[in-house]
């Protein structure tokens, strides 16, 4: 797939699938499991020759206002209007 030699791996179609109710939720644990998702083998290397942590970047918009938001392969996301409703920003 696009980008693994990179040690990456669009998931955007899987993500938008995943938009319920304009709510965007994952659950904890790694996301290789989920539908559109997989393992990116191998992660690259960092500057002091570890391999990097799996992350998921996230660029999404709401209430007009774009964001960037990375988070741990194991963390939860919430996103929308749940996390809104929560005071999330």
């Amino acid at each position: 797939a696009a980008g693994q030699a990179r040690g990456w791996l669009d998931v955007r179609v899987a993500l938008q699938f995943a938009v319920s109710r304009s709510s965007l939720r994952l659950p904890a644990g790694s996301k290789a499991g989920l539908r559109g998702f997989a393992s990116v083998r191998p992660a690259p290397l960092t500057a002091d020759g570890h391999r990097a942590p799996c992350e998921l970047w996230l660029r999404y918009e709401i209430a007009g206002e774009v964001r960037t938001l990375c988070v741990e392969d194991a963390a939860p996301v919430l996103l929308g209007r749940a996390s809104a409703a929560r005071g999330a920003r």
